[in-house]
């Protein structure tokens, strides 16, 4: 993870997050 991406908000990074496991899932 860069430094940008952790100065982002958390509401951000969430977001990232959950679209990161929706790929995994559908593979």
């Amino acid at each position: 993870m860069t430094q940008t991406e952790f100065s982002k908000p958390k509401r951000w990074s969430a977001q990232r997050k959950k679209e990161a496991i929706l790929r995994l899932l559908k593979g």
